[in-house]
This record gives structure tokens, C-alpha cells and sequence, in this order.
């Protein structure tokens, strides 16, 4: 089964927009229907499969000395069964990062304690001081127990074994001084926490904005005057109006061994919430249609769990229709969703270029009636793609 990675990250990307608190404090709750190794499984969330990289911990190597036994103890311990996943962020191959746990119990302590994994510090500040002690005392007193890989005389590190398999298959001295493949941990894997730390809505003052991004124009509802700018990131092929005094923040996550440089503008005005984003990346063999409806998809679950981490009444969100708004090239897409818990709209264009997708989105969401939704939403349009696209992904 295939995850659409869009999903993924737009939902835990929607969390840090929608929530006041970490995203760390959110979760995925989920039915375990495969174990891929021994730090890495996936759940059935949603109508759909997502994978999961259990937080700080590294097993063996399925081709390393107890790689199989690691992995089929995790399969022991939660195969078909449901288990809740507290993520921290996104790591390599686009999946969640987070601690698994299992009817109160630390899969990920559990897997150290047992000899099944070690710790792993790469990642360890996602973890709280309580659950470093606790995972760092599990894998002493594994090791001085000798339980499973500390049964070994000198246990390789996963971590040691994957670099030395790269450096014999493709040695250091035949790559330019320099690259990122002489990096020691440029394999390992890496999460996003700056993404868990926006609080959006909270924010009532730019902090960054892109050079030439707004140019200058005014616009008036009728009733209420109000300083609003048409909004176009420099190289991008969208433009919409926006209400000044909103944040403009870039962040760049690994999906599938690339980075993708994500960008938002997120501004409050009166009781509406604005929201542009624009990203790309690798085209890992989804149709435009998916993209577009993974990205609605995420962006409303990641809302959901983002509001209820904050302690909100539950969000209920089903898009009461949609209609086709394809324009310049791209697939594209209006969701009403008006019917929801707090009622929005969402516009949603997508187009392939060469390797690369792209993915621009523009949402709003009202607790009372405003003139101005309407017209924000008709504005967010898209040109047709330059010859050269803009430089947001760079491989690994």
C-alpha cells in the first residue's frame, strides 16, 4: 500500500497552524498492519496506511547481526494491534517520527530495554528529561544484562554498520571533497521540531516577509476599510489578496531523501484565519488528482488534531462539494467546507514540472460571516509555469 507523502506532511504541518501547543503533543491513533523493521512500522489511520519511525531509537540493520530477531520482536510486541503514535515530526522517506506507544507502555523504551534496539541520542532533545533518563537507564541496564544485541562482545552501532556498507560499496576517496555524502549522519534520520513551534494564529505582527512579495494595492469590503495587499512570493506562479500584518515562515523537511522547502503567509483578521502556502517535490508516482485531494485531506486532519491538542471542542470537517477550478496548467480544486466544526474554504492547484510537484494552497477559516472570504478565495490564482522553475527542493 502506497502513502501519499503530501498527506503526511500537510497534516502535521496543519497541526503546528492550529495549535497552540507543540505538535509533539499531538497524535495518530492506529491499527498496526505491517512491521517494516525494527524501528519502523505502519498503521492504518484515516482510510489509509501511514508509516511511522519509532522516536529515538535505532535497531539493527535487516542485514546486520540480530536485524531479524529486532524486527520480529517489534512484531511481537504490536502486530495487529492498536497502538497510539505521539508525533515530533518528519523524518527521511517522509515518514512520522514519533514515540509508539502501546496500552500505556513505551513501545520505544521497551524495544531498548529488551535488547531489541539502541538508544538514539541523534534525536533524543525531541524527548522529555523524564523519557532520556528512562531510555538511557533501559539500555544500561540491557547491556548489563546482556539481553538480546548486547549478547554480542562488541555489538556494532546500526548507524556504524550503514556507513561502513556505504563507504565499501561506494568508497569517500572516489566522491569531490565536500559533497554531503561525506557527511557521517547524512543518512540518518532527521526531524523537523522548528515546525512544531509556530502558534500562527497566536501572531499578530509580520515577522518575516519575502523581498517584493506584496505589491502595493488597497481593498474595501464596503462597511469596514481594510489594508489589503495582493500577495505573490517572488518566482512563484500564484498570487492572491491578503490582509497585511500576518507571518511569512519557510521551513525545509526530507520527503523521500529530498528537501522541500515548505512556505506559508498565515494571517488573522477580525475572526478569519488566511492561509497561502506554496512547496514542491519529488513526484512519487501519485496522479494530480490525489496530490490535490491529500493535500485538502491532510491540511482538515491536521486542523483537527492540531485544535483538539489545544483543548477545542472536537473538529468535525467533510467537504460539503466541490468543483473544478483547473487553470494554466494545473490540476486544481475548491473544497467547501463550510459545513465544518468551524466552517472554511480551501483552493488547491497542482502541476508536474520535470521531477517535481507542485503544490499551491490557499485556505480560510470563519467563525462569522465575512465579505472578504469570498473575495480572498476568488483571488488565489495561478499563472502559467515559467520555463525555469523556482529552486524550492535540493537532493540530499
Amino acid at each position: 500500500m502506497r502513502t501519499n507523502v503530501w498527506w503526511v506532511f500537510l497534516a502535521v504541518f496543519a497541526i503546528s497552524l492550529f495549535s497552540g501547543q507543540q505538535a509533539r503533543g499531538a497524535s495518530l491513533t492506529g491499527k498496526v498492519i505491517e512491521v517494516n523493521d525494527g524501528d519502523e512500522i505502519t498503521i492504518f489511520n484515516l482510510n489509509r496506511p501511514v508509516r511511522i519511525k519509532l522516536l529515538a531509537i535505532d535497531a539493527p540493520e535487516k542485514d546486520q547481526a540480530f536485524g531479524a530477531a529486532a524486527k520480529q520482536h517489534l512484531f511481537d510486541l504490536v502486530y495487529d494491534k492498536v497502538v497510539v503514535v505521539e508525533y515530533a515530526g518528519i523524518g527521511e522517506h517522509s515518514m512520522l517520527i514519533g514515540r509508539v506507544v502501546l496500552n500505556e507502555t513505551d513501545v520505544c523504551a521497551q524495544m531498548i530495554r529488551d535488547g531489541a534496539a539502541w538508544f538514539d541520542h541523534f534525536n533524543k532533545n525531541l524527548l522529555t528529561d523524564s523519557q532520556r533518563e528512562i531510555y538511557s537507564k533501559s539500555e544500561e541496564a540491557a547491556r548489563g544484562e546482556r539481553r538480546g544485541l548486547w549478547q554480542a562482545e562488541a555489538p556494532e552501532a546500526p548507524w556504524d554498520f550503514v556507513k561502513a556498507e556505504r563507504e565499501r560499496k561506494n568508497p569517500v576517496a572516489n566522491r569531490p571533497a565536500g559533497t554531503l555524502d561525506n557527511h557521517p549522519v547524512v543518512k540518518r534520520d532527521r526531524v523537523t521540531p522548528e515546525l512544531t513551534n509556530l502558534n500562527l494564529l497566536r501572531t499578530g505582527t509580520s515577522v518575516a516577509r519575502p523581498s517584493g512579495a506584496f505589491d502595493d494595492m488597497s481593498w474595501a469590503d464596503g462597511t469596514v476599510q481594510r489594508s489589503w495587499k495582493k500577495f505573490q512570493p517572488a518566482g512563484e506562479n500564484f498570487s492572491a489578496f491578503m490582509p497585511e500584518g500576518g507571518k511569512t515562515t519557510s521551513q525545509e523537511v526530507l520527503l523521500a531523501d529530498i528537501k522541500v522547502k515548505v512556505n506559508y503567509y498565515v494571517v488573522r483578521e477580525a475572526n478569519s484565519v488566511y492561509e497561502s502556502l506554496w512547496m514542491s517535490g519529488p513526484v512519487l508516482g501519485e496522479t494530480d488528482s490525489e496530490a490535490v485531494q491529500s493535500a485538502m485531506g491532510g491540511f482538515i486532519r491536521g486542523v483537527k488534531n492540531g485544535l483538539e491538542a489545544d483543548g477545542n471542542s472536537s473538529f468535525v470537517c467533510v467537504p460539503s462539494s466541490q468543483r473544478n477550478i483547473s487553470s494554466a496548467g494545473y490540476t486544481g480544486r475548491e473544497f467547501d467546507l463550510t459545513e465544518c466544526t468551524i466552517p472554511g474554504m480551501m483552493r488547491v492547484y497542482t502541476r508536474v514540472v520535470g521531477k517535481e510537484r507542485y503544490i499551491y494552497g490557499g485556505a480560510v477559516f470563519f467563525r462569522d460571516e465575512d465579505a472578504n472570504v469570498s473575495k480572498f478565495l476568488k483571488s488565489f490564482t495561478v499563472v502559467s509555469t515559467k520555463s525555469v522553475a523556482p529552486k524550492s527542493v535540493s537532493k540530499n
